[in-house]
């Protein structure tokens, strides 16, 4: 977690600890998920190698996806007013909720109705 969040913009350093946090055991790093989380969003880069982890994790365990469709729901309600600011982060977010959305409930969510 600590060199997630010290080297967010180096691309080869958080793609060797996503590929090293794959052969952990689900118990281990969902311990570590709300924090996961949260560095996905506060420390948006152009690796993607969070937001991909983060989403196998997701496809491969629906508790998984559940608590984190809830803490992407919780985050993109306080990220609504910074939109403007922060469009990275709100975009990363928004994707990944719908992401999980769909492996949840089967479908994505209508965007013309979606508030998100």
């Amino acid at each position: 977690m600590h060199y997630l969040k010290t080297y967010p913009d180096s691309i080869g350093i958080s793609h060797y600890l996503c590929y090293r946090m794959r052969s952990m055991k689900a118990e281990d790093v969902e311990f570590y998920w709300p924090q996961i989380c949260h560095l996905l969003i506060t420390r948006p880069t152009e690796s993607n190698a969070l937001e991909c982890f983060v989403l196998e994790r997701a496809e491969e365990s629906t508790h998984s996806a559940m608590l984190t469709f809830w803490f992407m729901q919780t985050a993109l309600k306080d990220l609504i007013a910074q939109r403007q600011t922060n469009p990275v982060a709100f975009q990363v977010c928004q994707r990944v909720l719908h992401r999980c959305h769909e492996i949840i409930f089967g479908d994505p969510p209508e965007s013309s109705t979606s508030p998100y």
